[in-house]
């Protein structure tokens, strides 16, 4: 039979048996979402939704023709994420949301893509931001912007505020109607290129300029925790 004095340091070996598990299984709050084999690594709220690759191709499986999917399964890395109650791949290609969401991608170059990426191509990724800001400065406000160039890798990360429906008349050559309640987004895009210039690294997250002065802390930590490292 243990003595009192066994007892107790059973007792109190138990309590802290239970404690550090209930410490390891704690979350912290944070998903890490990585690629390895690309040296991608970044982190997100652990409560927001996250999409494969393969459901986001199947998604857009109508808008590619069969060997151009094959070819984005091949040279392409992605994932989208959705901090929505009710998540969902049909926000991601909708700028204006109330709640925060996301791409990263990683994009394996070809010989004449190479060639041609520039500091310039990397800003303009996923909206022409310089050929619209010549048409119609009002529609986008430029936020903050910098270069990045960091254990070889070079590119851009700028926030800016985008008028989405205005932006998209004037892409159709239309001009925006100047009685319209204006509406704004917010983005945080980063884009960069490893220092051989083969491979392409992108994140762009943002919803309404309002969801994103509400979310601001946590879209920060998303867009200050992606780091690529050398492979």
């Amino acid at each position: 039979m243990p003595t009192p004095r066994r007892r107790a340091l059973l007792s109190l070996t138990a309590g802290l048996l239970v404690m550090l598990l209930a410490t390891s299984c704690a979350s912290t709050g944070q998903r890490y979402i990585k690629n390895s084999s690309d040296g991608l690594y970044f982190k997100i709220p652990d409560d927001w939704a996250v999409y494969e690759e393969d459901a986001i191709l199947d998604f857009q499986s109508d808008q590619f023709a069969p060997d151009e999917l094959e070819t984005l399964r091949d040279r392409t890395w992605q994932i989208f994420f959705d901090a929505a109650p009710k998540p969902s791949l049909r926000h991601l290609d909708q700028l204006t949301t109330p709640h925060p969401n996301g791409q990263a991608q990683v994009l394996e170059l070809g010989p004449q893509q190479r060639d041609i990426v520039s500091l310039e191509q990397l800003r303009n990724l996923f909206f022409p931001v310089d050929q619209i800001i010549q048409i119609d400065p009002s529609v986008i406000e430029i936020v903050e912007a910098k270069e990045i160039n960091s254990d070889g890798t070079r590119g851009v990360q700028f926030v800016f505020n985008i008028e989405a429906d205005a932006v998209e008349q004037l892409q159709l050559g239309l001009e925006p109607d100047p009685t319209r309640k204006r509406t704004f987004s917010t983005v945080n895009q980063t884009a960069v290129l490893d220092s051989e210039g083969r491979t392409l690294y992108a994140l762009m997250i943002g919803c309404e300029a309002e969801c994103y002065d509400d979310n601001k802390s946590a879209i920060d930590n998303v867009a200050d925790s992606w780091t690529v490292k050398k492979r």
